[in-house]
């Protein structure tokens, strides 16, 4: 039986000598294939761009808003803070005219009428100022929490206050009756070691330098808002030693120098 070989025609392909075409396997590399057709087409970059503005652009937007709320916070904690210590400024500054202007008539023996007036007008501002200390204290104490002095330098205040307002009250006109009359003081009613006089006057100007450096040098300037002292702090530690050493109890009753 005689084999008849088929012929077969094909067509000539080319050959790479030297070279080896490795063709992957089905699915290998389908995805990233995909990925890097993704990416290459043009709409592809407009899509990613708008995923990560949106994305990194929301993060740091919150990032933001975080740190504006904290700054807000922080002014808003220290004009709290300078408010507390202004309006105390302010209820003192009235107490001291009106206590001025009492000792003044009382002094040179005014008529009752006008003792009267006058000290009317300074019990109303003693009783504002005594009020504005009761309010304001807590407002000063819990940003300087950290800081017992504060606590001794307002309480110090009030009894301050009272011992100004006592030698008001339970007084004598000290001084030659025939010199000036500007000589006069109002010596308080208190026995002192060896025989040292104390008067209302210098109780009240006492008081006055203890107000006045504590709302001078413990009032924050708002250029310093976001590096303020705190109650740890070596340069407020020295403020509040001076404070304390002019508010001492016995600095303003005339006792201790």
């Amino acid at each position: 039986m005689v084999k008849k070989r088929l012929i077969s025609f094909s067509a000539p392909r080319l050959t790479l000598k030297g070279f080896i075409i490795v063709k992957n396997p089905k699915g290998q590399l389908g995805f990233w294939n995909n990925v890097d057709h993704f990416v290459r087409h043009p709409a592809a970059l407009i899509i990613i761009g708008f995923a990560l503005s949106g994305i990194v652009g929301g993060w740091l937007t919150y990032l933001h808003e975080v740190r504006l709320r904290e700054r807000d916070a922080i002014v808003k904690n220290m004009d709290d803070l300078r408010a507390s210590i202004d309006d105390l400024s302010t209820a003192f500054s009235h107490y001291s005219s009106k206590a001025y202007k009492l000792i003044d008539l009382m002094k040179t023996n005014a008529s009752p009428e006008a003792l009267a007036t006058a000290q009317a007008e300074f019990d109303l501002a003693d009783e504002k100022w005594s009020e504005r200390l009761i309010v304001d204290s807590p407002n000063i104490k819990q940003r300087f929490a950290d800081s017992g002095e504060i606590y001794g330098i307002l309480f110090d205040m009030q009894l301050g206050t009272g011992a100004v307002n006592e030698c008001i009250k339970n007084h004598v006109v000290d001084g030659n009756k025939e010199s000036n009359i500007g000589h006069n003081k109002l010596l308080c009613n208190l026995k002192l070691k060896d025989n040292k006089k104390t008067f209302a006057e210098s109780r009240l100007q006492n008081l006055y330098l203890c107000v006045n450096l504590f709302a001078t040098l413990l009032r924050p300037e708002p250029r310093n808002d976001f590096y303020a002292f705190s109650g740890n702090d070596y340069t407020f530690h020295g403020y509040s030693v001076a404070i304390l050493k002019a508010c001492g109890y016995g600095k303003i009753m005339g006792i201790t120098d």
